[in-house]
């Protein structure tokens, strides 16, 4: 949502914008790579005529209806900016940091998953928001981002089921393509 480096000339203005999309629909928002600690928390008790959720870590927010404006109730998954910081914080050797970023990130999912299969058995629609890197994205300079960052994997973002999944991070639109992977998957 911010740039640290320009979050007190931005704030308010981010303000100003979050409460005009809650007077129409509930907001939802998380950390991004650039947020520190505690910035965006402000912005999550902001009154307007919906909420606005800010989410520092993984969940499942089931927003509520708004039957007066044609709003259903819904599950969304969010997934704010995994640091490998935290991991190397935490005591993984530094060498051993992407693939314990990727048995960590492929646990989450798996929890992640079984809560959007359970909203979506209760009839409720889901949707997935993240700000991540994904395997095999390229950035803005063409390049290929590999092992520098937490990657999400396609079997991952499988997990999570039939749902829109819209995740910002890397600054160049990418196309990917799970449907072929749904159906191979399938046949074995």
């Amino acid at each position: 949502l911010l740039d640290a480096r320009a979050a007190l000339e931005i704030a308010p203005r981010a303000a100003e914008l979050l409460l005009e999309m809650a007077d129409v629909a509930p907001v939802v928002t998380c950390y991004g790579n650039h947020d520190r600690d505690g910035d965006l928390d402000i912005y999550g008790k902001l009154k307007g005529r919906h909420p606005i959720y800010v989410v520092r870590q993984p969940t499942v927010i089931t927003v509520p209806e708004y039957e007066r404006h044609g709003l259903p109730r819904v599950s969304v998954c969010v997934l704010p900016y995994p640091h490998l910081a935290g991991l190397v914080a935490n005591g993984t050797a530094p060498g051993d940091v992407v693939a314990s970023a990727a048995q960590l990130l492929d646990n989450i999912f798996m929890m992640l998953g079984a809560q959007l299969q359970q909203a979506r058995e209760a009839g409720l629609p889901t949707l997935f928001l993240f700000h991540a890197n994904i395997s095999g994205s390229r950035s803005s300079t063409g390049q290929p981002l590999v092992g520098q960052e937490m990657e999400l994997t396609e079997s991952m973002l499988m997990r999570l089921g039939d749902c829109p999944k819209i995740g910002n991070h890397i600054h160049l639109p990418q196309e990917i393509c799970l449907f072929t992977v749904a159906i191979q998957t399938a046949r074995t």
